[in-house]
């Protein structure tokens, strides 16, 4: 079996139930693999203070990957260990081609989200704030004009957009190309983050891992979306969720159970431990 030091995580549709729980197994795996002395750390599409709450269920002290690979940051820091903004161009180009398309959008910042409307991804976060205590809850600010951010400098790390409208997606996805520099990729049904086409999870694994001396071959990956993809390519071990995309899958060594079935469970106990 293989010297393995590193497991990475992907957080809602693969470490998280669908009813954005932590299976008790779940933590429980996480425990055995650091008894183990082998590192755990996320890599969600989030903000890292949106998942503040589960890292401390999970007792991790990792740096987070978060926003897709656009930042890196110990929690609780306020400075980043590395963190890769978008030109304020593009974002301007994002936020004409959502609203010139109807597309429901959101702006991340290294602190914030920052929204127009309360509306989809934006109103789920202003809904789970309630459930949280005063230290765990997100900076979500609706502003009057998240354009007028971009053009005062605001650093952004990432956009959002969500909508079911494949014809109003595609176009802006279409916009965003023909600016070039930036990139949409999904990250669960409905959602599209928008960020540095040079940015990925995969781009910060590899840098997370140098920054600990630790070889790709000794990473396991965990996924179940198309962002997740480019982190499974640089793992030694890659794992897919049962509830995976079928793109995905075909990316992944092993594919697990799903995320109602504890998969990431399944598989550090059937492959790592």
């Amino acid at each position: 079996m293989k010297n393995y030091k590193l497991c990475v995580l992907d957080m809602d549709g693969t470490m998280l139930a669908s009813d954005h729980s932590i299976p008790s197994r779940n933590i429980d795996a996480i425990m055995r693999l650091r008894e183990k002395n082998i590192s755990v750390a996320v890599a969600t599409g989030r903000m890292d203070i949106m998942i503040k709450s589960y890292i401390k269920q999970m007792k991790l002290d990792m740096p987070v990957i978060s926003c897709n690979g656009g930042m890196i940051r110990r929690l609780g820091e306020l400075n980043p260990i590395a963190e890769f903004t978008i030109d304020s161009r593009r974002v301007l180009g994002f936020i004409d081609a959502c609203k010139k398309e109807g597309v429901s959008f959101s702006l991340y910042g290294r602190h914030s989200m920052f929204t127009e409307k309360l509306d989809g991804r934006a109103l789920f976060f202003h809904e789970y704030n309630k459930t949280l205590p005063d230290d765990e809850r997100i900076d979500l600010q609706v502003v009057p004009s998240c354009r007028a951010l971009a053009e005062n400098g605001m650093p952004i790390i990432k956009g959002l957009s969500y909508t079911d409208d494949c014809g109003a997606i595609e176009a802006v996805k279409k916009e965003v190309e023909r600016m070039g520099g930036a990139a949409m990729i999904q990250s669960a049904r409905g959602l599209y983050d928008f960020m540095r086409a040079d940015v990925s999870k995969g781009m910060a694994v590899e840098k997370l891992a140098q920054i600990m001396g630790i070889d790709r071959e000794q990473i396991v990956a965990f996924g179940d979306n198309h962002n997740d993809i480019s982190m499974l390519e640089v793992a030694g071990l890659s794992v897919a969720m049962g509830n995976a995309e079928e793109d995905v899958k075909r990316h992944a060594d092993f594919v697990t159970l799903t995320n109602d079935e504890a998969g990431v469970a399944y598989a550090i106990e059937k492959l790592v431990l």
